[in-house]
């Protein structure tokens, strides 16, 4: 859920910021389009992760489902009014700088980004987030 709020960020900003509430206030944190939490629903905790530091090694030939760190974007409530998309946005892309801050990923020179996603599919991997985050939030990582 956290990868699809973060592509969000890939539409222009007046749709990013509604589709942002949308999915936050329904998904999140379970509430119908009245702002009324449904039946049986509890909040989801969003989740990213981030791989060992010698993910690059070990990507191509075995899972890395149960290695690298979890790092949580804590919910937070929101009121539902005007703003409320930009705010929860403005979280998250704090979220993504501290998330960078923290740990960076550095991808192999001689190893195709293609061939990431392929063995993490094949695996049962994550992906590292920075293979969506370098096209779509503006600090690039560090080499």
């Amino acid at each position: 859920m956290l990868m699809l709020l973060e592509l969000c960020f890939s539409l222009e900003q007046e749709r990013r910021d509604e589709l942002i509430e949308k999915y936050y206030q329904q998904i999140v944190l379970g509430r119908d389009g009245n702002g009324q939490q449904f039946k049986r629903c509890e909040p989801l905790n969003l989740m990213g992760w981030m791989p060992p530091d010698d993910w690059a090694k070990k990507v191509l030939v075995k899972s890395l489902a149960h290695e690298g760190e979890s790092q949580t974007l804590e919910t937070f409530e929101v009121e539902s009014n005007n703003g409320t998309g930009a705010a929860i946005a403005s979280r998250i892309e704090e979220f993504v700088r501290q998330s960078r801050q923290a740990k960076k990923i550095q991808f192999p020179d001689d190893l195709p980004v293609a061939a990431i996603v392929l063995a993490c599919l094949k695996h049962g991997s994550p992906l590292p987030p920075e293979i969506w985050r370098i096209a779509i939030f503006a600090e690039p990582p560090a080499k």
